[in-house]
């Protein structure tokens, strides 16, 4: 699975993969940060997206994602942060070019998968400033995190 996060957003944007130590800047508008990765069992790629909550406030929102080539069936990928009734986002199975939005309600976060490449399948999230509303579906049965 290869997973390209990529910042559309005028927030600072950083993204901790699993595994890494530190988080790594998602330039602004330039370019995304990718990572592939192919293991058996568990999240093929995952970690944690934080974007900055005001300008230079050094205060940060977190939200969870996670990307999945199962051997059998279409990739799984999810995108999601916490609300008082539990955790609301994206949980899906995603076929070529299907696409998911979510708003936390300061930023939209719009996962899409594209075609098939070698022997991964290609997902993209873009990060873009919101509209003030929240949207996403609840996860309490999602079975892909």
């Amino acid at each position: 699975m290869d997973l390209c996060i990529y910042n559309d957003s005028s927030r600072r944007v950083r993204v901790t993969w699993d595994g890494d130590k530190a988080p790594i800047d998602a330039p602004t508008r330039t370019g995304g940060i990718c990572k592939m990765n192919s293991v058996s069992g568990g999240k093929d790629v995952s970690g944690i997206l934080e974007y900055e909550t005001a300008p230079n406030s050094n205060s940060w929102t977190r939200w969870v994602f996670t990307a999945t080539n199962p051997w059998l069936g279409a990739p799984e990928a999810t995108v999601y942060f916490p609300t008082p009734q539990g955790d609301k986002g994206i949980c899906d199975v995603f076929d070529v070019l299907d696409e998911r939005n979510m708003q936390d309600g300061s930023m939209r976060a719009n996962m899409k998968r594209y075609g098939d490449w070698s022997y991964a399948k290609e997902m993209e999230l873009t990060i873009s400033d919101g509209d003030g509303t929240v949207s996403g579906v609840m996860l309490v049965d999602c079975q892909y995190r």
